[in-house]
This record gives C-alpha cells, sequence and structure tokens, in this order.
C-alpha cells in the first residue's frame, strides 16, 4: 500500500449534518423537535442497516442533551415530541 486516503464514513457525515443544529440549538425546544423529525426521517429512509444504528446512537445524543437542557420538564417533554411540519403544534 503507497497510499492511504481516509475519507468520511456514515458517523461523519450526520456529525457534519446535525452537530453544530445540536449544540447551538439545544436551547432551543422547536430545533430540538425539528432536529428529532429529520433524525426520524432519516431512519425511515435508511432502514434495517448500519447505518440506522448511527442515526439511532445519534437520536439518543439528542436525547441527552434535552435531558441535561435548562429545560422544565413541560418544555423536555415538548422537546422530545417531533414536529415534522415545524409549526411548533403536538398534532
Amino acid at each position: 500500500v503507497r497510499v492511504v486516503f481516509p475519507t468520511p464514513d456514515w458517523n461523519d457525515y450526520l456529525a457534519l449534518a446535525f452537530d453544530e443544529i445540536r449544540v447551538f440549538g439545544a436551547t432551543s425546544v422547536q430545533v430540538m423537535r425539528r432536529l428529532r423529525s429529520a433524525l426520524r426521517g432519516l431512519t425511515e429512509l435508511v432502514g434495517e442497516s448500519e447505518r440506522a444504528d448511527g442515526v439511532q446512537r445519534y437520536l439518543e445524543h439528542v436525547d441527552a442533551v434535552i435531558e441535561r437542557s435548562a429545560f422544565d420538564e413541560r418544555d423536555r417533554a415538548a422537546a422530545r415530541q417531533e414536529d415534522p411540519q415545524g409549526l411548533g403544534l403536538t398534532r
């Protein structure tokens, strides 16, 4: 082997797409709701594959951020509800 060229893997792409949103949106209930919705949609798209495991781990990371947040319990519950339309509605 003469050349080793590292390339990004699936988890690198997840981090690239969502890390800044997760970090800087951690104080917003609505950002967390939309992020969870995006990750749930991504889970449906990747199906039963090793990529699904990465998405599930990232979703668990988002849930841990919500649990450690300064939100009160109502806001935590709201942040854990996906909001695919971004309207801030629970239905």
